[in-house]
């Protein structure tokens, strides 16, 4: 998601033409500005996306082979 999933960032018209089945947000614990919005995080849910947040799994890794993909979170 854009500028760490912040409010102006993701908006529900960006979501819907993109129609994403994972989002990724990086983001840092418990950050100043309070991202990622709640608002963006509601419409994410809203449409079934699946969230991954750094904040809350650490790295994500996306590993491709052979035409399929998988995520996979990993904790410090």
């Amino acid at each position: 998601m854009g500028h760490h999933g912040s409010k102006t960032s993701s908006s529900g018209t960006f979501i819907d033409r993109v129609k994403p089945k994972v989002a990724l947000i990086s983001v840092g614990e418990r950050n100043r500005f309070g991202h990622p919005n709640q608002e963006v995080l509601d419409r994410l849910n809203k449409r079934n996306t699946k969230i991954f947040r750094t904040d809350q799994q650490g790295a994500i890794a996306y590993r491709f082979y052979q035409e399929k993909g998988t995520f996979l979170p990993f904790l410090p």
